[in-house]
Parts: C-alpha cells; sequence; structure tokens
C-alpha cells in the first residue's frame, strides 16, 4: 500500500465518521480515545477544519476550567 492509499483511507474514514470522532473528542474521559481522534481528524481534515477543532477544543477546556 502506497502512502497515497494510507491518506486516502484515513480521508475517507473520517469522512465517514467525523460526528463520531468529534463526539468522542467533547466528550470521552479517556485521554487514548480523544488522542486517537485528534490524531484522525488532524490527518485527514483540512486546514480549516482543524482551526475550527482547536477553537472548540479550547472553548471546552475553558468550560472544564471554570
Amino acid at each position: 500500500m502506497s502512502d497515497l492509499d494510507e491518506t486516502t483511507d484515513i480521508d475517507e474514514y473520517v469522512e465517514k465518521n467525523r460526528e463520531s470522532l468529534v463526539r468522542v473528542l467533547r466528550h470521552s474521559n479517556d485521554t487514548y480515545a480523544r488522542a486517537c481522534a485528534w490524531a484522525l481528524l488532524d490527518a485527514g481534515s483540512d486546514p480549516p477544519d482543524i482551526e475550527q477543532l482547536e477553537r472548540e477544543l479550547q472553548t471546552l477546556k475553558q468550560e472544564g476550567s471554570a
């Protein structure tokens, strides 16, 4: 399998499972699961999507510390 094939597979997986991955980021207490979800979203998303996710994570951190 080439690097291009792997990238395409990740992109397809993220496209099909974006809502579930974001749900894991927002609601999971499992730091490993959250790290995996973040890595997949990072690898399979366009830069504007990543910026939006980073803003959402910052909001969650602020809400958690309040």
